[in-house]
């Protein structure tokens, strides 16, 4: 998203950010992704840009979804709690998911 915002004007980057993030339907994306690919969530339990309680809805309908949660985090909690992040990530990756 980054390299995007850099080769667009301001306004074609917002606009970009609104129709393929902001806009988008997280269920139909979440149904097209192949049951064989893992998913993992991280997710503060204070975010209120992004409710806690429609990732877990959707987490719950999916096997291959896994939900991993902070209760103080907010919706910056890769920079609020990155090692919290890291750790999980890493002992995912050695668990083999």
């Amino acid at each position: 998203m980054v390299d995007d915002m850099l080769m667009h004007t301001s306004k074609s980057f917002t606009s970009s950010l609104w129709e393929v993030v902001y806009r988008s339907n997280i269920v139909k994306v979440a149904s097209a992704v192949s049951g064989d690919i893992p998913i993992i969530c991280l997710h503060g339990k204070k975010d209120y840009s992004a409710p806690f309680s429609h990732i877990k809805q959707i987490a719950e309908e999916y096997e291959n979804w896994k939900l991993h949660t902070i209760d103080v985090g907010t919706h910056q909690i890769f920079i609020e709690h990155p090692e919290w992040c890291i750790d999980y990530i890493l002992s995912e990756k050695e668990k083999g998911y």
